[in-house]
C-alpha cells in the first residue's frame, strides 16, 4: 500500500484539503480516474466518491482490494467490507459477491 505524503503539501492539523491536494495525496495521476462525482455509484468499478471539505462534488479515485475498511462505504463501486481470518480479526475491501 502507497504511505502518503502529507508534510509535501505542507498541512497543518486544522487544514483543509483542496481539490488538487486531495489528488497529489491520493495519487490522482493513476489512483482512480479522477472523474467528478456526486456519490460512489457516479464512479467506475474499485473506485470510490472522496470530497474535499466544503465542496459539493467529489473525485473518484480507486480503491486496491485489500484495503483496510470499517464498513462498505469504505470500499469502492463493487466492493464490500468482509472479514479477514487474522489474529486480531480485521476488515478489508474484497469484490463483492454478485459483482
Amino acid at each position: 500500500m502507497k504511505k502518503l505524503k502529507l508534510q509535501a503539501i505542507e498541512l497543518g492539523a486544522t487544514e483543509l484539503l483542496t481539490r488538487e491536494q486531495l489528488k497529489h495525496v491520493f495519487g490522482g495521476d493513476g489512483g482512480g480516474s479522477g472523474t467528478t462525482c456526486k456519490k460512489t455509484a457516479d464512479c467506475a468499478l474499485n473506485e470510490k466518491c472522496v470530497f474535499a471539505p466544503g465542496l459539493t462534488d467529489g473525485t473518484c479515485f480507486a480503491v486496491a482490494i485489500g484495503t483496510s475498511c470499517t464498513t462498505n462505504a469504505d470500499c469502492g463501486k463493487g466492493q464490500a467490507c468482509v472479514s479477514k481470518p487474522s489474529n486480531p480479526p480485521s476488515t478489508w475491501c474484497n469484490v463483492a459477491m454478485g459483482s
